[in-house]
């Protein structure tokens, strides 16, 4: 059983108490929107830009890189992260599902059903990205044409969704090749 309910303005959808007792998560074409929304913005970004481009999707503040999220989630703050080294946004990320303290087995099962429909939709529109599944997570991560990343992770717990700078790709990228 679905519900959709008002938070702030803003259409939620949840998982009724049949499939994941009162868990919450962003809508599937919402996260598709965000995706497209950081992806799109003019990389590499200043810390004042990484702000300013959460507050203009009406994201309060706390000034220190935290920003409060409308969805209704137990933890609903996304975060906005400046390199030491370049000054400048390394990623923002954000979770898309409540977190789960203890996940038995069927509500794992649901976050898994849940990633898919993200991926799916994420596919749409930035390809087919790769996938890695491990004990820990499961991973859906795409390259985009101005160089930054997008990452979906199911710790079987929350979904997160990350968005790295191209120099954070970067800096990843040669610590792969080191190892």
């Amino acid at each position: 059983m679905r519900f959709v309910q008002k938070v702030g303005g803003v259409e939620v959808l949840g998982l009724g108490e049949k499939e994941m007792g009162d868990m919450k998560s962003i809508p599937v074409d919402e996260v598709v929107r965000l995706a497209e929304y950081f992806v799109g913005l003019d990389w590499p970004l200043s810390r004042e830009q990484g702000y300013s481009a959460c507050e203009a999707l009406g994201w309060p503040g706390s000034g220190d890189g935290g920003f409060a999220m409308p969805y209704g989630l137990n933890m609903p703050e996304a975060s906005v992260i400046v390199g030491k080294e370049e000054g400048g946004v390394t990623r923002i990320y954000f979770r898309v599902t409540d977190v789960q303290r203890e996940a038995p087995a069927d509500e794992r099962l649901e976050l898994n059903d849940l990633f898919v429909s993200y991926v799916d939709a994420l596919r749409a529109v930035l390809g087919r990205g790769k996938t890695k599944k491990s004990k820990e997570d499961h991973e859906a991560t795409w390259g985009t044409s101005n160089g930054s990343h997008i990452e979906l992770v199911n710790n079987w717990r929350t979904i997160r969704l990350y968005v790295f700078s191209p120099s954070c790709v970067e800096t990843l990228r040669c610590l792969d090749n080191a190892h």
